[in-house]
């Protein structure tokens, strides 16, 4: 793209920019060359946590122009977010206390980044359903889940209240824990992961239809849907980036 030649170039993104500030640089590098300098000092500069990023903010925003969803129209709702917590059981604080433990262990002898991050997955999936984990012991597998129990709570109430819910996981072996209990209760649903086949068909089914509850894999489903049907969304686990989370959020929050 750098090899283009032209009297004015334009940078169009639907979407913010959801990974890091290399894209940024990468963005500029085609668009202005030279205004944020070279790649490696900027991203020494502003890789840093304590990196002043309203100085970076200040240099780009003459070149933006950015139209927001409120800009467009005035009568989509603001989103209301609620973080709901909740106790780990027993039984899921014993299998957390000795991953951590573990965890600590690996990270004094050896640093490790990979076996740490691999830990704190281990450690998220502890707080969705210890099922997720990999090689449990005998009888593991049965250990219940207390986040499960409160998104049980949440679900039948909001359905109660007649919403219609997007609900968001990255793993793709808790939505099918979750769609094993919709089918005990006989509550329909759609169900979406890498996996479906003809995806804009179940989009359409649940935005024409009745059903309460939509299942979606973060990855597969977190970007480029219409899920206007639905007024309330679930984020079951969180996500690494939040950004991320925004975008998925917004399958629903949209014009």
């Amino acid at each position: 793209c750098r090899l283009i030649q032209s009297k004015y170039k334009m940078l169009l993104s639907g979407t913010p920019l959801e990974n890091s500030v290399r894209d940024l640089w990468s963005l500029f590098d085609f668009l202005l060359p030279g205004l944020l300098g070279r790649e490696k000092d900027f991203l020494n500069t502003y890789n840093a946590e304590q990196a002043n990023f309203a100085s970076l903010v200040a240099r780009i925003k003459p070149f933006i122009l950015r139209r927001g969803k409120s800009s467009v129209d005035a009568q989509l709702p603001d989103k209301q977010e609620q973080i709901i917590y909740f106790n780990l059981n027993e039984e899921q604080k014993a299998l957390y206390a000795a991953i951590l433990d573990n965890a600590r262990q690996v990270n004094a002898s050896t640093g490790n980044k990979i076996k740490i991050l691999a830990a704190i997955t281990r450690l998220r999936q502890v707080c969705c359903f210890p099922q997720l984990l990999p090689n449990l012991e005998s009888g593991q597998e049965n250990t219940p889940s207390a986040k499960m129990d409160l998104l049980k709570e949440v679900i039948l109430e909001a359905i109660g209240s007649g919403r219609r819910i997007l609900l968001f996981s990255q793993f793709t072996k808790a939505l099918k824990l979750i769609r094993q209990w919709l089918e005990e209760e006989n509550i329909d649903f759609q169900y979406l992961d890498g996996q479906t086949k003809k995806r804009q068909d179940k989009v359409d089914q649940f935005n024409e239809g009745e059903m309460p509850i939509f299942l979606i894999s973060l990855k597969a489903g977190g970007t480029g849907l219409n899920l206007t049907g639905a007024d309330t969304v679930i984020h079951f686990d969180l996500w690494w980036n939040p950004m991320i989370e925004d975008q998925a959020t917004d399958r629903a929050h949209r014009i």
